[in-house]
């Protein structure tokens, strides 16, 4: 099966980047994702929801620049494809076993990613 230009593309950038692994608060990181999100849902009527557990997260040992990068394109594809008047949602959940982080397009897109400690 051919990788698409997409895939080829994302996987070039994934072999350029280099890896660089340190502590991050993931609630910070979701919220500054929020925050460079919710006014350009605001321009495409699109409502953006960050839905934070009540829970404090531990640290997570990740390379945040790729982390990033991964949720930007997950969110600009989400943007790109909802109609106006759709939600997303960015959202964390914390089990006993695993911390869940996950964008849900309201009926078009379900991203999970599933992050364990």
């Amino acid at each position: 099966m051919a990788l698409t230009d997409f895939q080829h593309n994302i996987c070039f950038i994934g072999q350029l980047l280099t890896v660089c692994y340190h502590a991050i608060d993931l609630d910070t990181m979701l919220i500054t994702l929020y925050e460079a999100y919710v006014s350009i849902c605001m321009k495409k009527s699109i409502h953006l929801e960050l839905i934070l557990g009540d829970e404090s997260y531990p640290a997570l040992c990740t390379d945040e620049e790729r982390l990033v990068q991964i949720l930007n394109i997950f969110l600009d594809n989400a943007v790109y494809y909802s109609p106006e008047g759709s939600t997303i949602e960015i959202q964390t959940k914390q089990t006993s076993k695993e911390l869940t982080s996950f964008i849900n397009l309201t009926i078009y897109i379900f991203l999970h990613l599933s992050i364990y400690i």
